[in-house]
């Protein structure tokens, strides 16, 4: 049987490898990979301490080079959404940028995460998207050459090419961006034989570190990219989902919204290949008590909260993400509980306006 990587050897060594691979990206003069650094530290209190100096530091010679091209009015050869990101945090000011914070009301997680914010929104605005999409190489992608810099490690794992890379504006521990044989261009439409593999590559993660989860948004369930890939985290503690007490793990409490979940992956391919052939869109989490199928209301088709930019996978989990001080200190489980009703399969459509 096929082994993990050195890479995945133990989550020490992952761990050390996506640290130093931050303090790696600050010794490059590109703006996109300084906001990935800026993003990705700003979820750790020890790791914004060890970079605030040099992040600090870049911050205001990017600011300096960006007030000079303007003044100059030349073009600073920058990526559009980089340019734009930037921008607003320097109308904001690097001392005003708030680090991440997490609390948790009654069984629910809620996640102060200012930097993202900031985040383009690419195909999230888009309403109620067909589930497969053709893959187009003019559009946004991981393929891209100029994304290469921020990739965290590439190579063959449990007999297929997988490339890392880091999430550019993350929201859990140790967040990354795993893509399946990247040059081949799967399109974001789950295959069978993708499937399986993602079931079983969780399974040997978990086994070697202890814990490790991987979540999956289909077209129309707030996937941003349409690349085939999956987000893999290294959380501190279960998602809500994962309590014993909702029904859909064998209690008594039914989950807000529609929920089930399979430990055999022949059997969950089943039900995904079923919401596939009625269009049906959904979000997935990989743990190593199996896979969590959430079907829900297609983006654009319900009324979304004002406290979030939407509810992807990691919502459906029970992990709520806001931007806004006074929104992380006022949402109650009761709210979280109706957000989430919103996008139950039962429930009336309420398109947005």
């Amino acid at each position: 049987m096929s082994k993990l990587p050195i890479f995945f050897s133990s989550q020490t060594h992952f761990e050390q490898q996506f640290t130093d691979g931050l303090q790696q990206l600050l010794h490059k003069p590109n703006l996109g990979s300084y906001i990935l650094a800026l993003a990705n530290s700003t979820l750790s209190a020890n790791l914004f301490e060890s970079l605030q100096q040099p992040l600090k530091h870049q911050f205001d010679q990017f600011q300096d080079m960006l007030f000079d091209a303007m003044a100059q009015g030349t073009d600073p050869q920058i990526a559009d959404d980089d340019l734009m990101v930037f921008l607003k945090l320097a109308l904001l000011g690097f001392d005003n940028l708030g680090l991440a914070e997490q609390r948790s009301a009654k069984q629910w997680q809620i996640h102060f995460n200012h930097l993202r914010a900031f985040k383009p929104q690419r195909m999230t605005t888009q309403a109620a998207p067909p589930l497969e999409v053709p893959f187009n190489k003019q559009g946004f992608h991981f393929d891209k050459p100029f994304l290469k810099k921020e990739a965290l490690w590439e190579g063959e794992c449990l007999n297929k090419n997988i490339s890392l890379f880091y999430n550019k504006y993350p929201f859990t521990d140790f967040h990354c961006l795993l893509i399946p044989e990247k040059e081949q261009h799967h399109p974001q439409y789950l295959t069978e034989t993708l499937h399986h593999y993602i079931f079983h590559l969780v399974e040997q993660l978990s086994a070697q570190f202890g814990h490790a989860k991987l979540g999956y948004n289909a077209m129309g369930a707030l996937a941003s990219v349409n690349h085939c890939h999956f987000q893999l985290c290294l959380p501190l503690h279960p998602f809500p989902i994962e309590l014993t007490h909702w029904s859909h793990n064998g209690g008594q409490t039914p989950y807000p919204t529609k929920v089930e979940r399979f430990t055999s992956a022949t059997l969950s391919w089943q039900y995904i290949s079923d919401l596939h052939n009625s269009e049906q869109a959904y979000n997935l989490l990989y743990t190593t008590d199996g896979c969590y199928i959430m079907p829900r209301r297609s983006q654009g088709t319900y009324q979304t909260v004002n406290w979030s930019s939407g509810f992807t996978w990691f919502e459906l989990s029970g992990a709520m993400i806001t931007f806004n001080r006074a929104h992380y200190d006022e949402i109650s489980a009761t709210v979280i509980k109706s957000s989430l009703q919103t996008l139950d399969l039962s429930q009336s459509p309420t398109v947005n306006p």
